[in-house]
Order: C-alpha cells, then structure tokens, then sequence
C-alpha cells in the first residue's frame, strides 16, 4: 500500500481540479488513502495511478451524493424544477448535461403530463416514466450540476 503513496499530489491535485476546494480536496484524498489501508485491493503496478483515480472520483461523487442528495431530491421533484430554471446559468449547465433529452426534460419539469409527452415523442407511458428515471438519475450523478448547488 505505501508504493501508493507516490500518487498521493495527484490524487490531491485531481481532485482539487474537480473541486477547487483546498482542504475539501484534502480531506478526500485522506478517505481514499484510508480505504486503500482498510480494504483488501489488488491493485495491478500499471494500472495503480488510474485506478486511485477512480476511486478518488468515486470518493468524490459519494461525498456530493452524501452532502447534496436531498437538495438534488428537492430539485427533480415535478413541479418545483420548473422554479430552478430562472437562472440562464442552471439551465445551461442542464441543456448541455441532456443534449438531444433537455426539451423533453424542460417540458415535464413544466408540469406536462405524460399522456401528452408520450404523444409528442411517439414512446409509450411506460417508456417515457423510465426515460425520465433515466435522466433523473444522469442529473443526480453530474458533477457540474451537484457543484452548481455548492
């Protein structure tokens, strides 16, 4: 485990480019040297620096998750996303995150029932409640978004 430590700036520097938080970034480069320590990884020598990259991002979407789940629950909540959209800055971070699914998420944030979106897609009601999950779930997951709400 100590041939790991070598990596220990680059973990820190990595996340601190995703956080720009200085001791946040700390702080989290301790819980993944702490859970290299406790748990039994067999990490391979040439793929040890990408692998304490990841679990670095992992650490790092568990400790947005563990901080911001609720607030992101509140927010894809129908109707009170509609609210957020009143900042440019949310909505573009949203669009861009969605791409081609950012009109259809836009318009059942709005309150739009699926009856009238499964016509307009041309997907069943069934489909689109799973789609929406879908989305739901890739917002949750998004560092931009979860950073917005920081």
């Amino acid at each position: 485990c100590m041939r790991l430590w070598k990596y220990r700036k680059i973990v820190l520097n990595y996340l601190y480019s995703k956080t720009k938080d200085y001791y946040l970034s700390q702080e989290i480069t301790s819980d993944v040297y702490y859970n290299i320590l406790t748990r039994n990884y067999n990490i391979k020598e040439e793929t040890e620096k990408s692998y304490l990259i990841g679990i670095a991002h992992n650490a790092l979407i568990d400790r947005y998750r563990k901080k911001k789940f609720e607030s992101l629950d509140l927010l894809l909540e129908e109707p009170s996303y509609r609210e957020n959209f009143e900042t440019n800055e949310l909505e573009d971070i949203v669009r861009e995150i969605l791409c081609n699914d950012y009109k259809l998420f836009k318009s059942y944030s709005e309150g739009e029932d699926y009856n009238s979106l499964s016509g307009e897609y041309e997907i069943s009601v069934v489909a689109l409640r799973k789609k929406i999950q879908r989305i739901k779930e890739k917002l949750k997951k998004d560092l931009r978004l979860i950073a917005y709400f920081d």
